[in-house]
């Protein structure tokens, strides 16, 4: 589910970087207006926020798979111990 959650996040990041890529370069020769100047700034500043938060949806993502790994390999232990002492305890007898 959140490796899903991440692929779609990631196309919608490269779209959305690839519209603003072309923004930029469409205002570039106009860029000596004060407020085209700002613009192409403030589409920068977009540009780099998408790719922040991506990376920290890419990171949760990679956190809760290790966590789930982590999980699943100490219930497999506990399962191993739990069985070892049902076994122990089916020969000892009162």
């Amino acid at each position: 589910m959140t490796t899903e959650t991440t692929m779609k996040s990631r196309e919608q990041l490269y779209e959305i970087i690839s519209f603003l890529d072309e923004l930029v370069e469409t205002l570039q020769p106009y860029k000596k207006n004060e407020q085209v100047l700002h613009l192409i700034e403030k589409v920068e500043d977009m540009k780099q926020i998408a790719n922040e938060r991506t990376a920290a949806t890419t990171d949760m993502t990679i956190t809760l798979s290790d966590l789930i790994h982590s999980l699943h390999g100490q219930s497999r232990e506990l399962s191993e111990i739990s069985n070892a002492l049902l076994e122990s305890m089916k020969k000892f007898k009162l």
